[in-house]
This record gives structure tokens, sequence and C-alpha cells, in this order.
């Protein structure tokens, strides 16, 4: 190892990307090496948690940089742990959505993204809490969560998975009554959905908060209310198109932070990991930025 080298470690979900994670990850070694950069150490997750472990001790360790092979789980992982350090966040995407690395405009293939490692740029990006969770890109309460806890439990993953779950859940969900108080205003009604964005999509260019920005410090709401079966597929297909919060029973607020109380408990998520149930929930801005790597220094 050369003594100025920028140190980085890999960690690897063994899981992810269908087998091709182990690969992906001598792929990076040699691009990072590419730009200074020597790899102290390649490990594999062994269980939920690890990755912020990995993640926590590599910051105490000074380590200039940590990539995480895997999917938005992983990655929101070892986003905990580094949070308001030094060390930096880089992503090779390889799961069902990568909602994060499709904002930082990460290239999706390995292949592609290695070469081009020595474009991206180190920038800071907000957080956000949901009670005593952690999110970079999004929390939900609702439907959404209802299908992140359905995919949770599913042996298959990938968006056809996901879009099929969705489907079976949404013939039998069930509105709740809700009311939320926001910095500036209170917002009472029923719902479907109630989504917090700290960036604008949740994976797979699905928007559900299209005019949000991981480095305004605010979250941008999206309330989906209830709506006739037959607008579906309009509204589905608005998310795709980045113009849901034009549609019809569609509301949007911004604001740093909320208190939301609920006529019953219902399932809430944060970055698409399935939360359990609560019928009252404080969502704020968080109080630490994370450093990540990202091919566009505006977000």
């Amino acid at each position: 190892m050369e003594l100025n080298a920028k140190q980085a470690m890999i960690v690897v979900n063994p899981k992810a990307g269908a087998g091709k994670a182990a690969t992906a990850a001598r792929g990076l070694a040699d691009a990072l090496a590419g730009i200074g950069y020597a790899t102290v150490a390649i490990t594999e997750t062994q269980a939920a948690g690890h990755a912020q472990s990995l993640a926590t001790q590599a910051a105490q360790d000074g380590l200039d940089s940590l990539w995480v092979i895997g999917g938005d789980g992983t990655i929101n992982e070892a986003g905990k742990g580094l949070l308001g350090t030094e060390t930096t966040l880089g992503i090779v995407p390889m799961g069902s959505g990568n909602g994060l690395a499709r904002h930082l405009k990460i290239p999706m293939s390995p292949k592609n993204l290695f070469k081009s490692v020595p474009l991206l740029k180190r920038v800071s990006i907000d957080s956000g809490m949901i009670n005593a969770h952690n999110f970079f890109v999004s929390c939900g309460i609702g439907f959404d969560a209802v299908v992140a806890n359905e995919f949770a439990k599913s042996q298959k993953r990938g968006f056809t998975t996901y879009a099929t779950l969705a489907f079976h859940q949404y013939q039998k969900v069930q509105p709740f009554s809700y009311s939320l108080v926001t910095d500036s205003e209170r917002i009472e009604g029923d719902a479907l959905v109630v989504a917090l964005g700290n960036a604008p999509q949740y994976g797979n260019n699905a928007f559900i908060c299209p005019r949000a920005s991981m480095q305004d410090s605010l979250l941008h709401g999206t309330i989906i209310q209830p709506f006739p079966p037959l607008l579906a597929p309009l509204l589905a297909g608005s998310m795709f198109a980045n113009k849901l919060d034009v549609m019809p029973y569609v509301r949007t607020f911004i604001t740093k932070e909320l208190q939301l109380r609920m006529n019953s408990a219902q399932y809430f998520h944060a970055d698409g990991e399935a939360l359990g149930k609560s019928d009252s929930l404080k969502i704020s801005v968080g109080s630490e930025k994370l450093f990540v790597f990202s091919m566009s220094e505006k977000l």
C-alpha cells in the first residue's frame, strides 16, 4: 500500500446482483486504484445491521471512503453508520429500486460505473428521520409501507415482484384518517399514502415527491387521497412521468418537520424498509449530513 494512498473499504451484500457482487468488488477495487485509492478490505455482510457497524468502524478508523455493493437496504445501513462523519459513501447499485443511486446519477451498470469513477464528485446530502429511524430517500405511511412489508417477506426480489405485490395489495387497501401539523399548516383528511421525500423517487424512476431536493434542508410531502379505481393507471403512470404532483387526488406540502397522527396504527417505512405500525409519527430533517459520491453536484 502506498503511504499516501487514500483508503477505501468495500462492503458487499453477497445476495445482491444474483451472485455478481463478488466480481463487481474486484472491478471496483481496480477502478479505485486508478484514482489513488488503496482498498484496505473487501467484506461481505453477514446479517441485518452488519453494514452499519462496518461503516461506523470505517469512519472511526479514518477511512476516506466506504463503498457498498448492494441494494437500498444495505446502502441505508451504511449511510447511517457514516452520518456526520468525513468518510464518503460510494454506491455500486445492485438492488430492486436503487432510489439513492438513481438520484445521484450513478450508472446502473457496474462496468459503466467503474469507467465513470474518475468523474465522481464528493457532495453532502441531507438526511431525514421518522421517529428514531434515519432515511436518505423517502419514508412513507399507508399503502407504500404495506407493499414494503410484503416485499420484505418475499423470497423473490426485483421490480416485477414489487409491482405484483403492489397490484394485489391495492385490491385490499383501505384509507386511513390523519391529522398532520407542519411548520406552517395543519392538514387533515383521509389518505392512502402519506410520503415524505428527501429525494424525488422511491426507486425504479417512480417519482413520489417530484420536486424534492437532497440539499435544501427540507422534506417534500405527498398525500395520495382515496381515488376512483379507474384512475389507478393514470396515477401510477404519472409517477413514472414525474408528474404526480399535478394530478387530482394528490396534495403536496413542504416542511422541515411534522407530527402525524392517525385514527389507527398504520404500516410505515424508511427507504423501503418496513418498520412496523404506529398511529403517531414524528418526521423531520435530520441534524446530520452524509457525504456521498455523485455524478452531479446539484441534487
